[in-house]
Order: C-alpha cells, then structure tokens, then sequence
C-alpha cells in the first residue's frame, strides 16, 4: 500500500500545498528526479515517485492560478475536526504491513 493511501484526499491536499508553500515546486521536483536518488532507489520506486511528480506539479498549477485554487477548493469537502481525525485514525489498523 501506498504510504498516501490511508490519507485523507483533503489531508493530502493540506500536506501538498504546505510542502508547495515551503519549497516551490522545482526545489522538489529537483529532490525526487531520478539522477537525486539513489540508483536502486529511483528503480524500486520509479513507479510511486512518478506518481508523486505528476501530483506535484498538478498541486504546482493549482497553486498558481488563482480561478483553478478557488475552484478547486470549493469542491473539497468541509474540514473535518481535530477529534473526527483523531477518531478515524484511531479506528485504523495499525501498522504498515506490505505483503
């Protein structure tokens, strides 16, 4: 399982846009290119870092064009409480098990 599958997609969102917020896009999109990694690192994981860039840079164009932002967040669902979150984590299965 993905280490993003257990994400909530607004969570996910808030994490992609602080990181797009802290570091602009090229600064990660340089960190996870394939000649940043180590060798058998870009090979093992080619298919998840690939997956990561394509929703960097779609979180990049959202990021920057202010009609696309506002459209977008107002799709997401409302945020759910600090309580609601903890709840729900709570109820998950523990553990990252990867058969």
């Amino acid at each position: 399982m993905s280490p993003f599958g257990r994400l909530d997609p607004a969570a996910l969102d808030v994490v992609l846009a602080t990181l797009l917020a802290e570091h602009p896009h090229e600064v990660l999109a340089a960190e996870l290119a394939p000649e940043a990694l180590h060798p058998n690192v870009a090979g093992e994981l080619a298919t998840q870092l690939a997956d990561i860039r394509l929703v960097l840079a779609e979180a990049a164009r959202l990021m920057t064009n202010d009609r696309l932002r506002q459209r977008y967040r107002s799709a997401l669902p409302p945020p759910a409480s600090g309580a609601a979150i903890a709840a729900r984590v709570a109820s998950e299965p523990s553990g990252n098990s990867q058969t």
